[in-house]
């Protein structure tokens, strides 16, 4: 009864705290965007450059993660001039930074695109299929990450090649329906035919109808895969923080396993049976941590 309250209260705190991303990142109407554009204009009030307040964002790509990526990879310079214009650009290199030292907790608790994961506890057992045991998703995220970068290349530009990063952006359509939403009909280019597939994967095959509802993030996120490999690579400083197993206190229940919303968790056969965890993919959500009888996993330094 007592792990039953704790599980409770921590999907609770997960969905408040999801919610709350929601509100500050989705789109012109996010706290984030808002407080951004009226410090912009405060700038511009002072005479601190015009730059600034012409790049007053508006919509969604103004604090795109995707995008900036790009930018660093072919453009540097033309990141450096678009951040000065807008700060909110350099966000994704923030968030980076921060999973290398206590990891993803973004994409755990505040990225909008995480209640997905509730409305698939919602959706009956029998509908929802799993791939809990059946796929590895690191190598298949950081292979998507690796065709983003790709097909951003400057021979792609102008080209339809290159409108597929952002056609097929779980975040543009999100923002796209909040738009309408608001009453800006143009918000309905979401119902194209790219924004359909995009829902179509996004949100139902990869979402509400898989167990976990996190397909999208582990498979298709290039923001994702990138905060990941900084938090796989920060968990060798003794100083980090950490998801980690006390294997004397596992008893291989396997609850964590079945559970865990981004197949993080794996029970493996080497000298012995053992847990391991797959940092290119764990999120942070600490739905593990709740849900262990034993109080096996940890999250903390070292």
């Amino acid at each position: 009864m007592k792990r039953k309250i704790i599980w409770r209260k921590h999907l609770v705190k997960r969905v408040g705290f999801l919610l709350l991303g929601t509100a500050m990142f989705t789109g012109s109407y996010g706290l984030v965007m808002t407080g951004m554009t009226h410090l912009l204009l405060a700038v511009e009030a002072k005479r601190f450059g015009s730059v600034l307040v012409n790049s007053v964002p508006t919509i969604h790509r103004a604090m795109c993660l995707r995008m900036p990526i790009d930018w660093v990879i072919y453009r540097p310079e033309f990141f450096i001039s678009r951040t000065f214009g807008n700060p909110l650009y350099a966000l994704i290199f923030i968030l980076i930074a921060i999973s290398f030292f206590v990891g993803p907790l973004f994409c755990g608790w505040l990225c909008p695109a995480g209640l997905t994961e509730h409305l698939s506890r919602l959706m009956p057992s029998r509908l929802k299929f799993s791939l809990a045991g059946k796929v590895d998703p690191a190598p298949l995220r950081y292979g998507f990450l690796i065709g983003y970068i790709f097909v951003a290349a400057p021979m792609f530009r102008g080209t339809p090649i290159r409108s597929i990063c952002c056609s097929y952006c779980n975040w543009t359509w999100t923002e796209h329906v909040w738009e309408a939403v608001f009453g800006d009909f143009h918000g309905f280019i979401a119902w194209t035919s790219a924004g359909l597939i995009t829902f179509l994967l996004w949100f139902l095959i990869l979402g509400i109808f898989m167990k976990g509802g996190r397909g999208f993030c582990i498979f298709l996120c290039p923001a994702g895969a990138l905060m990941n490999l900084a938090y796989f690579l920060g968990k060798h400083i003794p100083f980090a923080w950490k998801l980690k197993v006390e294997k004397e206190k596992c008893t291989l229940c396997g609850i964590c396993v079945r559970e865990c919303p981004t197949l993080a968790l794996n029970i493996v056969a080497k000298s012995e049976k053992t847990l391991t965890i797959n940092h290119h993919v764990c999120n942070l959500c600490m739905d593990c941590v709740n849900l262990c009888p034993t109080n096996a996993l940890k999250y903390g330094k070292g």
